[in-house]
């Protein structure tokens, strides 16, 4: 997948692709527009998870977003299971470390996010997101 960003983005000059382990602080890269995360970051220990949404906040430009579309614990252990067989996946993944979507929003706010909310869900998948704490349009 990096190696099909890197060739893709190629020549753009405001794109760079970055190679980085979740598991050690992020990068500095300057103020972000938009950081995205796409079913990476429940593989993280729940301690990892919120310092990391706080490394997140603290990159984002004044109007900046993070978007993160994750797997989720579901609401129940029978909607879980139900969740797991729907993928295809019975009892689950042994990397998956799940935490329940208002658990995270609770964490994503606590690390400075503003406006944050799950805006789309679907059992064990759903889309959490934040927004920078600086000035907003039509906020």
């Amino acid at each position: 997948m990096i190696e099909r960003a890197r060739s893709r983005f190629s020549g753009h000059p405001r794109v760079s692709v970055v190679r980085h382990d979740l598991v050690a602080v992020l990068p500095d890269l300057g103020a972000l527009d938009v950081i995205v995360s796409g079913f990476a970051i429940h593989h993280l220990q729940h301690d990892r998870k919120r310092s990391l949404f706080t490394e997140i906040a603290a990159r984002l430009g004044s109007a900046g977003v993070f978007a993160n579309l994750e797997v989720v614990q579901c609401a129940t252990p029978e909607i879980q299971t139900d969740f797991y067989r729907r993928i295809g996946r019975p009892g689950g993944d042994p990397e998956d470390v799940l935490a329940g979507v208002h658990e995270q929003l609770e964490w994503m706010r606590a690390a400075g996010l503003v406006q944050v909310d799950c805006s789309w869900r679907w059992r064990g998948f759903a889309l959490l997101v934040g927004q920078a704490a600086g000035e907003h349009p039509g906020r």
